[in-house]
């Protein structure tokens, strides 16, 4: 999954070089095991039940990196700062406050006092210990771990100083490095990154699921291979029990630190109970009341669920979210390194059919740029994207010598399996309005990725969900560092294996630029770059339409993706 639209979440006070943020009042965590407030208060109770049909690969955050992981981990673990509006900002979590200083590349972070893991028999008599400085310290190191359960070391490679260091000689064996240098706890309540260079993003960066924060007692108990059935953490629930590939249940954690307005401990839910179950039909289940909320795969859903006797048991919200879907080419194949074939084909595809004829209006065509058009601050419609033009792309493509597509070879495209109907959709666009017959190569979706990271498909329809709200979780999928020198090693972020010189000192510039009106000013020049060199042809948005019981109340989560259960409850009559 490497992932709205968002403002600037420094929320930033520039005074002398130094950039401040402190907590709200009442984020400040209770006594252990007490409760704020009134212990009556009417909203507690009740376990929601919900269906992730892909399952999750992993609840060990340097493995984790999909939606299924995302929706578990964010209800049982936090990191330093988290992302949980959709407004985006970052907000303290771990870490009440915290200071950047030097240009960008020094960050210090006040560890909260009171927040404790979850009680587990990795302790001594499985009693959860407080979190303090070293424990960030272990975890942002695990990320510079080499080995099969590490797949986010791309996260923090050239940005925090000495990870790439670290991680070759780990690799290697040598023992040279023994820790990463920009890793260091100052205290047991404060601890200190430094990065390689200036980053502006790394605040979101850390609001994402791979750098949250778990103990090194589980790891050293369960394994890392192991946490997938023993997650253990510092959120609103904890582990009761799990079957990975078949459910997770989660209660609730009565040592949790944070606490609502009023003073009452939160969470106010029992539990979660997540089932991974493929073959359910949600919209049915939702009905009969085996899950409580789901995500609509199409409008005619949605009004069956609202007809008649039923128009008053569920409620929906609809949303954007920060993902890209694109048609990617593989800039390393002969045929497709043309830049006139390129446009040539997108300008082939009417993405308005795709959106609301193909996809049933459950995402918004992609008109400008890579970049969804989400993010508060980003000026998405001051990017010129590439029409729908089958005249243009027809005096293209004879230009590039295959006029109406005589001589043109059959080429290869690639689409995941349950995107059949877009790639008929896709087939057909190209035959009817460029005379070129493709090769629709249907997959697994894991399959087609593996195919995309190797570089064996010249052409290929992927989706992309932001990892962090900030468009550099975008704009790094072209990034020409994040192509491998060996063109036989898998390129597992710049899938298109696109480099091009100008394009890199722009994102470099975009990405080292603090002041957020000028970041995003140059956000915009490297997503019209993208476009006019057609890196990529973005296709849509997707929206989503999250249907669920009418009782259920304030259901958190942002632009990601995700369900955050901190503040749920059910309304009692």
């Amino acid at each position: 999954m490497k992932t709205a639209k968002v403002r600037f979440g420094f929320r930033v006070m520039l005074l002398a070089g130094v950039i401040l943020m402190s907590c709200n009042g009442h984020d400040t965590p209770p006594e252990k095991g007490k409760q704020g407030g009134s212990i009556k208060n009417h909203k507690y109770g009740g376990v929601v039940t919900l269906n992730e049909p892909t399952g999750f690969v992993s609840l060990y955050p340097p493995k984790a990196g999909d939606v299924g992981s995302m929706q578990v981990l964010v209800n049982v673990m936090e990191g330093l700062v988290q992302v949980r509006k959709e407004g985006g900002d970052v907000e303290p979590a771990i870490a009440e406050s915290w200071n950047i200083l030097e240009n960008a590349t020094r960050f210090i972070f006040q560890i909260r006092r009171g927040v404790y893991f979850h009680d587990d028999p990795c302790f001594p008599h499985g009693k959860g210990r407080e979190v303090d400085a070293h424990d960030i310290v272990y975890c942002l190191q695990q990320l510079c771990e080499p080995g099969p359960e590490n797949d986010n070391f791309w996260l923090v490679n050239g940005r925090i100083k000495g990870a790439s260091s670290y991680y070759h000689s780990r690799e290697i064996g040598d023992g040279r490095v023994s820790s990463v240098e920009g890793l260091r706890a100052i205290d047991d309540y404060t601890v200190e990154i430094r990065l390689e260079e200036p980053f502006a993003p790394f605040l979101y960066m850390l609001s994402s699921m791979m750098t949250m924060i778990y103990p090194h007692e589980a790891v050293e108990m369960y394994g890392r291979e192991h946490l997938d059935a023993h997650p253990v953490g510092t959120g609103p629930f904890k582990l009761k029990s799990a079957e990975p590939g078949e459910y997770v249940a989660l209660v609730r954690n009565e040592n949790y630190w944070r606490r609502d307005v009023q003073g009452n401990q939160l969470p106010y839910l029992d539990g979660l109970m997540f089932r991974f179950d493929h073959n359910a039909n949600d919209m049915a289940e939702l009905l009969k009341g085996t899950v409580d909320l789901t995500t609509v795969l199409g409008n005619t859903n949605v009004q069956k669920l609202f007809d008649g006797v039923n128009k008053d048991r569920f409620s929906m919200k609809r949303g954007e979210i920060l993902q890209t879907a694109f048609l990617g080419f593989q800039h390393q194949d002969p045929l497709v390194k043309d830049v006139r074939i390129r446009r040539a084909i997108s300008m082939a595809i009417d993405r308005d059919r795709l959106a609301n004829q193909v996809m049933t209006k459950l995402a918004e065509p992609a008109h400008g740029g890579l970049i969804p058009p989400f993010f508060g601050q980003y000026d998405a419609k001051g990017v010129t994207g590439i029409p729908f033009d089958p005249d243009k792309a027809r005096t293209l493509l004879a230009e590039a010598g295959y006029p109406d597509g005589k001589g043109f070879p059959v080429i290869q495209v690639g689409f995941s399996s349950n995107m059949t109907t877009m790639a008929t959709s896709v087939q057909a666009m190209l035959q009817d309005n460029l005379g070129i017959t493709i090769d629709p190569v249907v997959l697994p979706f894991q399959d087609l990725v593996k195919r995309c990271f190797g570089g064996t498909l010249p052409v290929f329809l992927m989706g992309w969900y932001a990892d962090y709200p900030d468009p550099e979780a975008f704009l790094c999928l072209f990034y020409g560092a994040n192509v491998p020198d060996d063109p036989s090693m898998d390129s597992e972020i710049n899938l298109c294996r696109y480099r091009n010189p100008i394009y890199d000192k722009l994102f470099e510039k975009a990405t080292a630029e603090i002041n957020p009106q000028k970041r995003f000013a140059l956000y915009k020049q490297a997503d019209q770059f993208l476009v006019d060199d057609v890196a990529a042809l973005p296709l849509s948005h997707d929206i989503k339409f999250i249907l669920y019981r009418s009782d259920l109340k304030n259901i958190g989560g942002n632009l990601m993706r995700m369900y955050s259960f901190t503040e749920s409850y059910y309304e009692k009559e």
